[in-house]
C-alpha cells in the first residue's frame, strides 16, 4: 500500500512541473541583427589600375616572376607587388605620403637598423632573424618605398634589389632641369661657414650666385623647397645640421644684398651678373629656402632620442644626455614628430610629441623647440610628469601640472618668438598632431 502512495505522489509532482513547464513562455531568440560584413582593404589589381589610383607606373615589375600587384586602399593608398627573385619571395610597396612613412607592414620583436642609400635617397634597413626591409623616401616626388623579405633575409642582398627596382619618378618640376639647385647648394655647403673669419664676405657671394640663378631660371617656391629637401636627404645629421645654419645665413647675406649690393658685392670681389635684381620675388625664394632648410637644425637631436630609445638607456641616462626621462617608458614606434612654423616667422619649430590616445598621454608635447637666428636649435618647453604641454590647435597648448597634491596649474598659452605666454586659464580641446615615429629614422 504505501508503494502504490509513493508511485501516486510521485506522478502528480511530474504532471505539476509538465504543465508549469507548458505554460511558461519560451526564452527569445536575441536580436543579433545582420551579420557584420567586413571589408578586405586587399585588392588584386593591374600596373595600370594603380597607376590611376596611386600615380606610380609599376609596370616594369611584371619581368619578375610570380609579379602580383595589389592594392591597400585606406586614408594613404599603398601599391604592392609580391614577386620572386633568384629563389625568394620579396614585397615591393609604393605609397605617396607627405612625410616619411613606415608603410612596411611588418612588425618587429627585436631589430637592427642601419643606414643604406637607394639612389640619391638615404635609406634604412631593418633586419632580424625572421625578416628584413630597406624603406627609402624620394623628397622631391614626395613618394615612399618599402622592399621586405620574411624568408632567409639579407641586408646585402635587399639593399642592392632596391635599387635594381628603384625608378625615380620625378622629371621636371616648374618646367626647370631636374636637380637644377644641387650645385648651387653644394658650393654654398663647402665654401660658406657662417661664424668664420671672412664668412660674411663669402656668404655675400653665394647669395649673389643664387639671386643670379634665381633669376634666370624663375623657380617657384615650392620648387626651391623640394630641392633644398632633396640636398639636405643625403646629409648626415651632423651635416643636416650645419646645413640649416648655412641656409639661413645665406638669406641674412641676401637680405644685406637687396639693401646695399653694390658696396657688399664690391668688398666680396663678387660680379652679380643680373644685379639689381627683383628683390621681393628673389626673397620669396630665400624664404622658401630657410623654411625648409630649417627642419634640419633639428636632425641630431632627433637622432639621440631615436638612439637612446632604440638602445633602451633608462630615465638617469636620458637625463644625463639632457632629453626627456618620460621617452623611457615609450617606443621608437610611440614616440613621433612634426616640423610646424607654428608663428609664421619662416622657421619650422620642432614638436616631439607622444603617439597614443590615454587620457595622459594624448596630444602630450614631449618637447618643443625652434631655430635661433643663427640657424641652431633653441629648446622652448620640456614636458615632465608634474609639468606637461599639451597640444590644441596652431600655435596654442595646454599647459598643465602640479606640484603636490593640493596644487596643480592649468592655463593656455600661445607660441609666439621663442617662448610660451599664457592667454587663459579655460583649457582648449586636446587635438594631437599628425606623427612621424622615430622608427622612421636611421
Amino acid at each position: 500500500m504505501k508503494k502504490i502512495l509513493a508511485l501516486l505522489l510521485a506522478l502528480s509532482l511530474c504532471l505539476s512541473l509538465a504543465a508549469c513547464a507548458k505554460n511558461e513562455p519560451a526564452p527569445e531568440t536575441p536580436d543579433v541583427g545582420e551579420p557584420e560584413t567586413i571589408v578586405n582593404p586587399m585588392t588584386e589589381e593591374t600596373p595600370d589600375s594603380l597607376l590611376q589610383t596611386v600615380g606610380i607606373d609599376l609596370s616594369y615589375m611584371q619581368e619578375y616572376e610570380d609579379a602580383r600587384f595589389f592594392l591597400y586602399a585606406g586614408e594613404l593608398n599603398i601599391a604592392e607587388v609580391q614577386f620572386s627573385f633568384e629563389g625568394k619571395p620579396y614585397r615591393y610597396r609604393v605609397a605617396t605620403p607627405a612625410a616619411v612613412t613606415d608603410i612596411s607592414g611588418l612588425y618587429y620583436q627585436t631589430v637592427e637598423t642601419s643606414s643604406e642609400e637607394v639612389g640619391y635617397n638615404p635609406a634604412a634597413l631593418r633586419m632580424s632573424e625572421e625578416m628584413g626591409d630597406i624603406s627609402w623616401y624620394d623628397i622631391v616626388p614626395g613618394v615612399q618605398y618599402d622592399l621586405s623579405c620574411t624568408e632567409n633575409p639579407v641586408g646585402t642582398e635587399l639593399t642592392a634589389l632596391a635599387n635594381k627596382l628603384y625608378v625615380p619618378v620625378q622629371g621636371e618640376v616648374d618646367g626647370l632641369a631636374d636637380g637644377f639647385l644641387q650645385d648651387a647648394l653644394r658650393n654654398l655647403t663647402e665654401s660658406y661657414f657662417p661664424g668664420s673669419s671672412g664668412s660674411s664676405l663669402t656668404g655675400a657671394a653665394c647669395a649673389a650666385a643664387l639671386a643670379d640663378l634665381f633669376t634666370e631660371e624663375h623657380p617657384s617656391a615650392e620648387a626651391v623647397e623640394q630641392e633644398v629637401l632633396r640636398f639636405g636627404s643625403a646629409l648626415s645629421a651632423e651635416d643636416q645640421v650645419k646645413f640649416a645654419a648655412q641656409l639661413m645665413g645665406v638669406k641674412r647675406c641676401f637680405d644685406s644684398l637687396a639693401q646695399n649690393g653694390i658696396g657688399i658685392l664690391e668688398d666680396a670681389g663678387a660680379v652679380a651678373a643680373h644685379y639689381p635684381w627683383d628683390n621681393a620675388t628673389v626673397s620669396t625664394l630665400f624664404a622658401a629656402m630657410a623654411l625648409s632648410g630649417s627642419e634640419y637644425a633639428y636632425a641630431e637631436r632627433l637622432a639621440d632620442y631615436a638612439a637612446a630609445i632604440r638602445d633602451g638607456k633608462d630615465r638617469g641616462e636620458l637625463t644625463e644626455a639632457g632629453l626627456n626621462f618620460m621617452v623611457g617608458d615609450l617606443t621608437a614606434e610611440t614616440v613621433g614628430y612634426c616640423f610646424e612654423d607654428l608663428d609664421n616667422d619662416g622657421i619650422k619649430e620642432l614638436i616631439l610629441g607622444a603617439m597614443d590616445e590615454n587620457d595622459y598621454l594624448r596630444g602630450l608635447v614631449l618637447e618643443l623647440d625652434t631655430v635661433n637666428e643663427f640657424g641652431f636649435l633653441e629648446q622652448v618647453f620640456m614636458s615632465g610628469e608634474r609639468n606637461r604641454l599639451y597640444t590644441v590647435s596652431g600655435s596654442t597648448f595646454n599647459h598643465v601640472g602640479s606640484s603636490g597634491a593640493d596644487d596643480s596649474f592649468e592655463a593656455v598659452e600661445e607660441y609666439s618668438a621663442g617662448q610660451l605666454t599664457e592667454v587663459g586659464t579655460g583649457l582648449g580641446e586636446v587635438t594631437p598632431r599628425t606623427l612621424q615615429p622615430l622608427s622612421a629614422i636611421a
